[in-house]
């Protein structure tokens, strides 16, 4: 069971997600501001159910892409909190000196977010087997990378779920659940 702490506590969250792999943050958001995203993202959903030739995903299951350019909450008030930010780079932050002639400097990158989706998931939905989606993006965790202990540099990509209702597996909470 994924350990909670309050997104105003990054140093915990960044234990949690050291040890376990994955973290509850509660505080995250507001209820007005879900109700504001998914205000935001229904006509897209909307319109993704009315045409079922998007067969991409099981059929219960409807995707939103570009969340993040579609719903200005999302945007800057869910990705833009400064705990929320500290938390991503602790794990993603990269550190590099390129060659540049006499001149090497150590140059800090923080977290680029590369995709955000609304997720509309239907009752029934068959639960995921828990996996990585690193293959997206041409890496791949072999068993050798695996440890017991996290290494640094090891992850190239977060997932963050927000529920955008209350969650449970009997309403189609196939990714976390309480239950």
């Amino acid at each position: 069971m994924a350990r909670r702490v309050t997104l105003q506590d990054p140093t915990t969250a960044i234990k949690y997600l050291r040890e376990d792999g994955g973290v509850i943050l509660t505080n995250f958001s507001t209820i007005d501001d879900v109700e504001k995203v998914n205000a935001d993202a229904a006509p897209y959903i909307d319109a993704i159910l009315k045409d079922r030739a998007r067969k991409s995903l099981p059929r219960e299951t409807t995707r939103c892409t570009r969340l993040f350019g579609r719903s200005t909450t999302a945007r800057e008030k869910w990705l833009q909190q400064p705990e929320f930010l500290q938390i991503i780079n602790y794990f993603l932050r990269t550190v590099s000196i390129p060659y540049n002639d006499a001149h090497n400097a150590e140059i800090v990158t923080d977290a680029t977010l590369s995709a955000a989706a609304t997720l509309d998931i239907g009752t029934g939905v068959k639960a995921q087997d828990l996996h990585r989606d690193e293959f997206i993006w041409q890496h791949t965790q072999t068993n050798k990378n695996i440890r017991d202990e996290y290494e640094m540099g090891q992850d190239i990509a977060m997932g963050v779920l927000i529920p955008g209702i209350d969650t449970w597996r009997e309403n189609g909470a196939t990714l976390v659940s309480r239950k």
